[in-house]
């Protein structure tokens, strides 16, 4: 144990905020009968500095655990410490099939739901006009009501900031061949500029980050320039709207894959202006030189990095 805490120690490049002012030994004793084992800590040493800790709003959850939910919100901020929640959307959200209220109502099932959940409708033929009848928010206003509002309200009476991270989602391999629309960069804007203004009008809140499609590579219709173009276009009618929200991307379940996608957005005029978060998984691909790669690319752009 105290040789994998060790490891673990070498090569974890975090800052370690000890409030110390010299270097400080800590001392582990595995076993009485066992030689003691010295880990030192370098306080003036820096690497990486974390900015936030994320977790995601879930969506609904057992009776059980939503019976505990206001232990599990306090437990966030005060044992885990997290300073941003990561609030998903999904491209369904622009439909007239009301699929999470059937779902609620046990009118469809789970699997009913997950087929429909990322097909998408157009509200109408002009992406640049929003007919607030073609979108449903429901699923996203659950989780606005359940998760999202309370863990604001906790984050207010303890004087803290909680970032929120408005995420998309089109996992559209669920929908079979449902269509999808959001290929087209104008009306992806549109949809991300209806669901800022529905959250502005209706909760108050403001998004602070915009991750602008979850996991591209497990996704069938994105491609990097796509994704580029869908960027281009949202920043440009975010802030017509007033709105200048982060832009986290290209966040790829494979890590190997991350810089491959943010060669294609950049490709882009105007897709990396709003840019400030570099992101990437570790599901697969997150190798050291791989690793090192991001940060370097990351750093030579000003970007943040985002795992």
């Amino acid at each position: 144990m105290v040789d994998r805490l060790a490891g673990i120690l070498r090569g974890t490049k975090a800052v370690l905020a000890l409030g110390l002012t010299q270097v400080c030994t800590m001392i582990l004793w595995a076993s009485p009968i066992l030689a003691q084992a010295v880990v030192t800590f370098d306080t003036s040493q820096h690497y990486q500095t974390f900015r936030a800790w994320e977790a995601t709003a879930d969506l609904l959850g057992t009776d059980a655990q939503r019976a505990n939910n206001a232990k599990i919100y306090d437990s966030l901020f005060d044992d885990v410490g997290i300073t941003r929640i990561r609030l998903e959307m999904f491209a369904g959200d622009e439909n007239r099939t009301r699929s999470f209220e059937r779902f609620l109502a046990k009118e469809i099932d789970m699997q009913g739901w997950r087929s429909m959940r990322y097909a998408t409708l157009n509200d109408d033929d002009d992406p640049f006009h929003i007919n607030w009848d073609g979108f449903d928010f429901a699923d996203l206003d659950w989780r606005m009501d359940v998760t999202v509002m309370p863990m604001l309200e906790r984050a207010k009476a303890r004087k803290q900031k909680l970032e929120i991270n408005l995420t998309y989602v089109a996992f559209t391999r669920q929908s079979g061949s449902a269509p999808y629309l959001h290929l087209d960069p104008e009306e992806y804007a549109e949809f991300i500029l209806a669901a800022y203004l529905h959250l502005r009008d209706k909760y108050g809140v403001v998004p602070d980050d915009l991750e602008v499609l979850l996991e591209p590579d497990n996704a069938k219709n994105h491609t990097p320039v796509t994704l580029g173009r869908a960027m281009a276009a949202v920043s440009k009618r975010l802030r017509h709207a007033g709105f200048a929200p982060r832009l986290i991307a290209p966040s790829t379940a494979n890590a190997a894959l991350a810089l491959q996608w943010l060669d294609g957005i950049a490709s882009v005029p105007g897709a990396t202006d709003d840019l400030a978060e570099l992101s990437y998984h570790r599901y697969k691909g997150a190798k050291p030189p791989v690793l090192a790669q991001i940060g370097a690319r990351a750093k030579a752009l000003g970007l943040q990095t985002g795992m």
